[in-house]
């Protein structure tokens, strides 16, 4: 990891570290998480907050830092996508 020292401070730089995960199994902080939701600008970061409060979505804790995969947000949209039907509906033109 590099560092960026300024008046004797010094701040970790972030780099990218590799992973054996693919592209759909990257762990996405809260708010990249309500983004992806399009929650971020309505509400922030509190639905996915709540969704894992509720234990309604797949998250993971390294310490204090919650995660939740990629593919768990993938899970659940398709999990609650709702799929029109269609019945012998005709539309009459006059």
């Amino acid at each position: 990891m590099s560092t960026t020292t300024t008046n004797h401070i010094t701040t970790p730089r972030r780099t990218t570290l590799p992973t054996s995960t693919t592209d759909s199994d990257r762990l996405l902080d809260v708010e990249e998480a309500a983004i992806m939701l399009g929650t971020f600008n309505t509400s922030g970061v509190r639905f996915p907050r709540r969704l894992i409060a509720e234990r309604r979505i797949r998250f993971v804790r390294i310490g204090r830092l919650v995660r939740i995969p990629e593919s768990a947000i993938r899970e659940l949209i398709d999990a609650n996508t709702v799929q029109p039907f269609r019945v012998g509906f005709e539309r009459k033109v006059a």
